[in-house]
């Protein structure tokens, strides 16, 4: 079963007829499919990993199955726990994020 968060929102949103004021964040591995990383070394054998941030925000707003056009009238505070619940889950399945 997929893990599910529901987040109340700190500012309402408006979409259309709807007021949306509460969204679950739910981690699918299907959200996963199209999101694109790019990992490189330094000089140093520094490995990095670079993430566009588009992925993030589309990742995200696949989690609270909206599209990206709802979560970009978020509130700032509330766009920041929706990409951060997306950051999590995608480093976590590469083996480099925070355990639950």
């Amino acid at each position: 079963m997929a893990k599910e968060r529901v987040h109340t929102l700190a500012e309402p949103v408006q979409f259309g007829s709807e007021t949306i004021t509460q969204v679950t964040i739910t981690r699918k591995l299907k959200h996963l499919r199209n999101c694109t990383l790019r990992a490189g070394a330094d000089a140093k054998g520094e490995v990095s990993v670079n993430l566009d941030f588009g992925t993030l925000i589309d990742l995200g707003a696949k989690m609270i199955g909206h599209p990206v056009a709802v979560l970009e009238e978020f509130a700032e505070e509330d766009q920041s726990v929706v990409i951060q619940e997306a950051n999590d889950f995608l480093f976590r399945h590469l083996g480099t994020g925070p355990k639950p």
